[in-house]
């Protein structure tokens, strides 16, 4: 299963995840509840000099997954104005006619606000997706959290597999076109996908690329073979970043 995760290693990318959870949350509901647009552009701009700096993300690949997100709020923007409750734009000075259109200022200001708080926090989401490795997320759970064995092994093993699964796909597909053969289709794509899933279940790539299974018995073990940790200092670093975004200090 793809993710952003992007892979390297930073400050960012060794901190525990759950770590990053718990000090990311205070930060969305703070976010969640802001009605002024000056609080979002401040989460926005940290988060992006955090991710170019400490996190170590390339200025290109966080502008690829920005950019499509950027053109939704943008449409979204355009439709918000015409779409603004009557009681938001009762008072409101009038900015455009369009025939039985009205565009009025507070719309366009209500969107706007909505548009920066929204993409707040789809910043402080990447701030974690792009820096949180999926199976260490996992892991993490299983150990501290106590997530029972049997749904993080399941969870682990899904994301390994559907990745192989699509590149399998993607095989059969190519070498149906070289011989000629339809590709299209719902009846194509339940025979190509059978033949995927065929395939990995006799190369039990599936289970080979999981954890191994003496580690996600139904007895706790003492250690593991991937240990997570978490030190004061971690728990605090991703605390003490969201808190001066909003111009907070701890002391």
């Amino acid at each position: 299963m793809q993710t952003f995760y992007y892979e390297t290693d930073s400050l960012l990318h060794r901190l525990n995840p759950l770590s990053k959870v718990l000090a990311l949350m205070p930060a969305l509901i703070f976010v969640a509840l802001t009605t002024d647009p000056w609080t979002p552009v401040a989460f926005i701009g940290f988060i992006a000099i955090l991710l170019l700096t400490i996190g170590k993300v390339p200025l290109i690949r966080l502008a690829r997954i920005a950019g499509p997100i950027l053109l939704m709020m943008i449409s979204f923007g355009l439709i918000y104005p015409f779409a603004a409750r009557a009681d938001l734009v009762s008072n409101s000075p009038v900015l455009l006619h369009l025939g039985p259109l009205t565009v009025y200022q507070a719309g366009v200001i209500n969107g706007l606000i909505v548009i920066l708080r929204t993409c707040a926090l789809l910043s402080l989401s990447l701030l974690f997706t792009l820096t949180t490795d999926t199976s260490d997320f996992i892991r993490a759970m299983v150990q501290q959290w106590k997530l029972p064995y049997k749904l993080g092994y399941g969870a682990l093993a899904a994301f390994r597999f559907l990745p192989m699964l699509q590149a399998e796909m993607q095989l059969i597909q190519a070498a149906h076109k070289v011989r000629g053969i339809a590709d299209r289709g719902a009846f194509a794509f339940i025979m190509i996908a059978c033949g995927a899933m065929q395939s990995h279940f006799w190369q039990r790539q599936f289970g080979a690329q999981s954890e191994p299974r003496w580690q996600w018995m139904g007895e706790r073990l003492a250690s593991f073979p991937h240990a997570l940790t978490t030190n004061s200092s971690a728990s605090l670093c991703p605390t003490i970043c969201s808190s001066r975004a909003s111009g907070c200090s701890i002391s």
